[in-house]
């Protein structure tokens, strides 16, 4: 307590109990900021009418301390919601009760047997979104197809032992975007079978999976970026891929891809693809 409150009571006596009364700002508060846009204009003007009992500095405490949703639209409608990503905001209450699982293009080229251009292959991730697990990833050659997004989910189900922690299980529900790989009948069916409800986010609303989408983001950048065939690493003098190695005789590279034999991650391919049990380990080593 500092001395100047001690003065003012000593000189005005002790604050009332509708000052000291805990306040909550109601729907006509956020409909007087939206009229004014500003939130100083509203206090004054509620304040003067004597529906708000407490000062500036509480006001705005107050208002921090509710729905932020509701106090960005006022001052900058819908438009706020999504720049400041409170669109449909809540939280997980425990494990298995949010799922996530998105897919994209890896930023590696590999070689597959019988192929003699490398592809760039599709990887898709399977998560927690409550202690950020990662439940499975998934590497394909060629888009994901409802069979390989439902084989994902299977195997996410299942389960398995990660240092010494059980994880997996059956989600409450799942949050994917609205690929037409994700809302067929395959997967709609295969979530009813398991009792989870399936929550397709908005249209261009990728914030909506954001932890997925985030993700996705680290493991390109954490663990593809540190294998040779990694496309993200910039290009030589010459113009070719920093990271490409030389290809074996025979494997003609695409026209993105030139060879360069000055590549510092030497290798006789441009990459593999790797076993499921290794990519999911490096990747749990990146997202723990």
């Amino acid at each position: 307590m500092s001395p100047r409150s001690l003065s003012r009571w000593y000189h005005e006596g002790l604050p009332t109990m509708r000052e000291c009364t805990a306040w909550a700002p109601t729907l006509d508060d956020y409909s007087t900021i939206a009229k004014h846009l500003s939130i100083m204009h509203a206090w004054q003007e509620r304040f003067n009418d004597g529906l708000v009992p407490v000062s500036y500095r509480s006001y705005l405490r107050a208002l921090g301390n509710g729905d932020r949703g509701l106090l960005q639209s006022a001052l900058h409608g819908h438009a706020a919601l999504v720049r400041h990503q409170t669109f449909l905001v809540q939280p997980t209450l425990h494990r298995n009760y949010e799922w996530g699982f998105d897919h994209t293009k890896a930023d590696i080229w590999v070689t597959v047997p019988g192929y003699r251009t490398p592809v760039r292959p599709w990887l898709t991730l399977v998560g927690d979104n409550h202690c950020r697990p990662l439940l499975t990833a998934q590497l394909i050659h060629g888009h994901p197809t409802a069979e390989t997004v439902a084989a994902c989910l299977v195997e996410a189900a299942v389960g398995e032992h990660y240092d010494n922690v059980w994880i997996g299980g059956l989600p409450v529900s799942v949050v994917f975007d609205n690929a037409k790989e994700h809302l067929s009948r395959a997967v709609e069916g295969g979530l009813i079978r398991l009792g989870s409800l399936g929550r397709p986010t908005h249209t261009y609303a990728s914030w909506e999976n954001g932890k997925s989408e985030k993700r996705v983001d680290l493991v390109q950048r954490e663990v593809f970026a540190e294998l040779p065939g990694y496309t993200g690493g910039g290009v030589t003098r010459e113009g070719d891929l920093r990271f490409v190695p030389e290809l074996d005789k025979g494997c003609r590279p695409p026209r993105a891809c030139c060879p360069s034999p000055n590549c510092s991650r030497s290798s006789t391919t441009i990459g593999t693809a790797g076993t499921p049990t290794g990519l999911k380990r490096s990747c749990r080593a990146v997202l723990r």
